[in-house]
């Protein structure tokens, strides 16, 4: 193949420069298209969501499981466990 060259071609020299509306436009559509999802901290401040009855009730306590108080030392007690029949080793 023979070498071509690069021909003179009169034409803009470089990209025009946008002008402002169109830049802001753009800058927008961008910032949109970034901000998809929820809301950041949205799965820890549930707050948000229970605004929506606004009711007179008790604040719920959050954790789980029973309030009951349990005792850090066991209390002594002096029965005794009843003893159970031995078993017989069987030969076998």
């Amino acid at each position: 193949m023979t070498r071509i060259k690069k021909a003179r071609v009169p034409g803009q020299i470089g990209a025009r420069k946008e002008s402002r509306e169109n830049a802001e436009q753009s800058k927008d559509r961008k910032r949109k298209a970034k901000r998809k999802g929820l809301a950041p901290g949205s799965r820890h401040n549930p707050g948000d969501a229970g605004q929506q009855n606004t009711g007179t009730k008790a604040p719920r306590d959050p954790r789980l499981g029973s309030k009951k108080p349990i005792a850090l030392v066991p209390e002594e007690t002096s029965t005794k466990r009843p003893s159970l029949p031995r078993r017989r080793n069987r030969p076998g």
